[in-house]
């Protein structure tokens, strides 16, 4: 499964800190997000991956073991970003 940003023309993504903040020009909603889902959404808003190349890659980022465990984080990450309307799948 891919996971994409769901209209990378609607999200206006800036980095704080440790944290990003996100604001959804279709909804009017903003969501200050810590720094896993943030670095998650961050790289969706480049470009599209793969579920597996995604946890990788952000493994690599973030210095972490990509392992069973890394893999629920960020499985957990996707999920509340999808709650949110801020990423899907394909």
């Amino acid at each position: 499964m891919i996971w994409q940003t769901t209209d990378i023309n609607s999200l206006s993504i800036e980095e704080l800190n440790d944290s990003v903040m996100c604001f959804d020009r279709m909804s009017g909603e903003t969501h200050l997000l810590t720094a896993l889902p943030g670095e998650v959404l961050l790289l969706l808003q480049r470009k599209a991956f793969p579920e597996g190349d995604l946890a990788q890659t952000l493994a690599n980022l973030c210095d972490q073991p990509n392992n069973e465990n890394w893999h629920a984080d960020i499985k957990r990450a996707l999920n509340g970003l999808q709650r949110l309307n801020l990423v899907t799948k394909r």
